[in-house]
């Protein structure tokens, strides 16, 4: 690594902690508020002798209610799963980065970071600009391989609804029986199958209750209206898991893996170097080996 890259890679490192932190606390709160919300579910049950219908229906809007909040805060760890994954890949290219500045130069220094993932943004919705890559100079190695790598990410992304759904569903049972092995940070998938237990337990408990409030209420409009909601909220789940599991497939081998991050801003920062008079070197890459 060059001197000049390190300053910036040693502030990437610290945001990728800060990351890593936050990912950590998000986690425990999870944990944390869900011990409680069981303790106060049992907590309901003991109670429901004296205000049988009452008590059901709101451990029903407690379990439910807690299965959308897991999903809410999953969310926001696949958006910080992602950065990390950003800062990973670009900090792995500037360890694999080499290059030579002129005499003049010798007092020439940058913090690349904020241009290059808005770059990188711009390359991911409009897979044209890929074209550019031609124009680049990248010292020992193939444009040619690089571009096809690219763009086989982008093709990866346009399977039919049927493949995907399947190849998803297979991801998600290999996390969670735990056989599944990963290239890329082992972290996730072992949230995502953390989170889907929860998940999964508290709309079932819902369910359970649910079904004992219209056994206490057979004469009213709850079993109707009652069904219609646990059908959508059925949906909805099989909706939201399928979004999940194809962005854990996406930052475990998929478009948004660390290596994957290396590779993409591989271009977008040569290009950005050689308006400076760089030419770079990337060492290991495995490009030629593809």
């Amino acid at each position: 690594m060059q001197s000049e890259n390190v300053k910036e890679y040693e502030l990437i490192r610290a945001e990728m902690s800060t990351v890593k932190d936050c990912i950590t606390k998000y986690i425990g709160f999870v944990l944390g508020g869900s011990g409680v919300a069981v303790y106060g579910i049992a907590g309901m049950g003991k109670n429901s002798d004296n205000h049988s219908s009452m008590s059901t229906f709101e451990m029903v809007i407690v379990c439910f209610a807690i299965s959308i909040i897991i999903h809410f805060v999953l969310l926001v760890l696949f958006y910080k799963f992602h950065s990390h994954n950003r800062f990973a890949g670009y900090c792995k290219l500037l360890n694999h980065e080499r290059y030579e500045l002129a005499q003049s130069k010798e007092d020439f220094s940058f913090f690349a970071w904020e241009v290059l993932v808005d770059k990188l943004r711009s390359w991911d919705t409009r897979p044209e600009l890929l074209n550019n890559i031609q124009d680049i100079n990248i010292k020992d190695m193939n444009i040619s391989k690089l571009k096809n790598l690219l763009e086989k990410m982008h093709e990866a992304r346009k399977e039919n609804f049927v493949k995907s759904f399947v190849k998803r569903f297979t991801f998600l049972m290999s996390v969670i029986s735990g056989k599944g092995e990963f290239r890329s940070w082992a972290f996730p998938p072992l949230v995502v199958a953390m989170f889907s237990f929860l998940s999964f337990g508290f709309f079932i408990a819902g369910n359970i209750f649910f079904i004992k409030l219209i056994r206490g209420n057979p004469a009213t409009l709850i079993p109707l209206f009652g069904t219609i909601i646990l059908v959508t909220l059925f949906f909805a789940q099989v909706g939201m898991w399928y979004h999940y599991i194809g962005k854990l497939h996406a930052l475990m081998e998929g478009s948004t893996s660390i290596h994957s991050f290396f590779l993409k801003f591989m271009p977008v920062r040569a290009l950005f170097l050689k308006k400076h008079g760089i030419t770079p070197e990337y060492l290991a890459t495995e490009i030629d080996d593809l």
